[in-house]
């Protein structure tokens, strides 16, 4: 009996160990994204503002206001317990000479390609955006009150991407103002 319950105390340390060296902060996922923002030696400080989620992994959008910058982070969340940070893009800045700004990533996590597609609008009159991922397939979500905004796909290895991405803007009354895409990702004011 004793022999069983050290070896269950072996097992659970090494596990807590494993968990430890994927991320300090398993469990809490502002201080996760927070060691990862240190990691790249960038500043640590801001919010998570928007999470997408996708046949269970995860795409966080940070954004820190003192500086400007907005990251966004790749997650996967083994035994749906801890956020294990897989990649991203760090250190997009905000610009407010910009009325709408649009960048998109692609991890292939588990063989699956995993694409995000982030951006703000400063843009008063912008009130939605849609994303075209293949052509025929959309998604639409409502910008934030901060002017971000995010989408998330996985899609099957043998998919092939559309890679002409329109992103489109809509006004409150659903009415088309403008589109961007790969060769033009940003509209000046």
């Amino acid at each position: 009996m004793i022999y069983r319950l050290v070896r269950w105390g072996i097992i659970l340390l090494f596990f807590g160990f494993m968990l430890y060296r994927f991320s300090p902060h398993p469990f809490n996922l502002e201080k996760t994204v927070q060691q990862q923002l240190r990691v790249m030696e960038m500043p640590s400080k801001g919010n998570v503002i928007s999470i997408v989620e996708d046949q269970h992994l995860y795409s966080v959008l940070f954004a820190d206001k003192e500086y400007a910058l907005f990251h966004q982070i790749d997650f996967k969340k083994p035994f749906g317990l801890f956020w294990m940070p897989l990649g991203g893009s760090y250190g997009n800045e905000r610009k407010e000479d910009i009325l709408s700004f649009y960048s998109w990533g692609m991890s292939t996590i588990d063989d699956q390609p995993f694409y995000s597609i982030y951006g703000y609008s400063n843009d008063p009159k912008a009130k939605k955006v849609k994303v075209r991922w293949l052509p025929d397939e959309e998604e639409s979500v409502n910008i934030a009150a901060d002017g971000y905004f995010q989408f998330a796909k996985t899609f099957p290895e043998d998919t092939k991407q559309y890679w002409d991405m329109k992103v489109q803007f809509f006004d409150e009354k659903n009415r088309f103002l403008y589109e961007l895409d790969h060769m033009n990702r940003e509209i000046r004011k």
